[in-house]
């Protein structure tokens, strides 16, 4: 967390690992800036998903009863394919509100060949106004757009805005790809992982970085610097997609990671999830990719050849027994779980939910999908029963 001294009064940054000065204002950063040296050359979209704002939010304590947050909204695009622009979400004392629409002030295009972004000029900050807010003193949390880059101006409103105490959770950490990320979501409510620490009561710290969720040493080393008394990572599709391990590497890159994390906290507990099902690509390896189709909408697949298999290449079906094995070959006594991916969404519920260009949920699957999660992981049934962690 960060203290933010603004114009308008004193405000909490939650949900980031860093921040920096841009033009005057506050862009919250999901990785320490001490990391970006280790990205490879070349992969500038590495510093714009840690850029983006998922589980990023600013607190405060006020009697107004309306504020208004001023900030620069960098949309992102990736290739051809425009970005989405997500709400605003209001939390009141800690329980959802209301979402706010906003409009981006600039754009970052992304080349998918993972070169240097291509930065629009930006326009003047927007002003987003929360009307309509309880008139008592109350904690006011803004969720930000979890699609956006987002650089933080002020906060002002009709009352004083002063620093909430904080209120002692335990601190979650999730690391994921584009599905924990969740672009796709209306609403930074609607991102899985803000809806399972909703339901659970529990400090989000979200690492869901879209495409990027490749068992990087340097986010291991961030999370074993960070203050966290519970860590969830759901690998897989991003590293089956881009090809980037097989079956002699990913397991070994599994227990690096979790070594490298265990160094740090010997005692937390750990959940291992795996990819949730992906119908139509589960025995393909990748590479994978999009095509838009002529209606507008997107379609991901993948389109190795299966012959590659037999040569050690790696499908989503073989990377769920390759994490089950990993996380049984831990030591004796330490706290790692497994979690198939496919209690989030599985073949039995393809009938019931979408995944609008056959890879992605939609904000429906998103919520049911921290629904389930909440319970499977901190449910008093749960690997990690949010009881045990106070």
């Amino acid at each position: 967390m960060t203290v933010l001294d603004l114009p308008g009064g004193t405000c909490r940054l939650a949900g980031q690992l860093d921040t920096s000065e841009v033009d005057g204002a506050v862009r919250p950063l999901r990785l320490p800036r001490a990391a970006w040296s280790q990205f490879p050359p070349g992969q500038r979209s590495l510093w714009t998903v840690f850029s983006q704002a998922s589980g990023v939010r600013v607190e405060f304590r006020t009697d107004a009863q309306e504020v208004v947050l001023t900030a620069r909204l960098w949309r992102v695009d990736f290739g051809d394919l425009p970005g989405r622009v997500a709400d605003l979400a209001v939390d009141i004392d800690g329980v959802p509100y209301a979402t706010v629409p906003v409009e981006s002030s600039g754009t970052v295009s992304v080349p998918l060949d993972g070169g240097e972004p291509i930065i629009s000029a930006a326009g003047k900050p927007c002003g987003i106004r929360v009307p309509g807010l309880p008139a008592r003193s109350k904690v006011v949390t803004l969720w930000l757009p979890q699609s956006l880059v987002v650089d933080i101006v002020d906060v002002t409103a009709d009352q004083p805005i002063t620093l909430a105490d904080e209120v002692a959770r335990p601190r979650w950490i999730h690391y994921g790809s584009s599905i924990s990320h969740c672009l796709e979501a209306s609403s930074p409510q609607d991102v899985w992982p803000v809806a399972a620490a909703h339901a659970a009561d529990v400090e989000l710290l979200s690492l869901g970085v879209a495409g990027q969720c490749m068992l990087d040493p340097f986010v291991a080393e961030a999370i074993a610097d960070a203050d966290v008394d519970v860590l969830t990572m759901k690998v897989g599709i991003n590293m089956v997609g881009a090809r980037s391990m097989d079956q002699r590497t990913f397991v070994p890159g599994v227990h690096g990671f979790l070594d490298t994390v265990r160094r740090a906290h010997p005692d937390i507990p750990i959940v291992v999830a795996s990819s949730i099902l992906w119908p139509g690509n589960e025995d393909r390896p990748g590479p994978s990719d999009m095509e838009i189709l002529d209606d507008g909408t997107v379609r991901c697949f993948a389109y190795g050849d299966v012959a590659d298999v037999a040569k050690g290449a790696l499908t989503l079906a073989d990377s769920r027994e390759h994490l089950r094995a990993a996380v049984e070959a831990r030591p004796a006594g330490e706290r790692t779980f497994y979690l198939d991916g496919r209690e989030l969404f599985g073949h039995a519920d393809v009938d019931s939910y979408v995944l609008p260009d056959g890879l992605h949920p939609d904000t429906v699957l998103y919520r049911e999908i921290g629904r389930r999660f909440a319970d499977l992981v901190f449910g008093q049934g749960g690997l990690v029963p949010r009881a045990s962690l106070d």
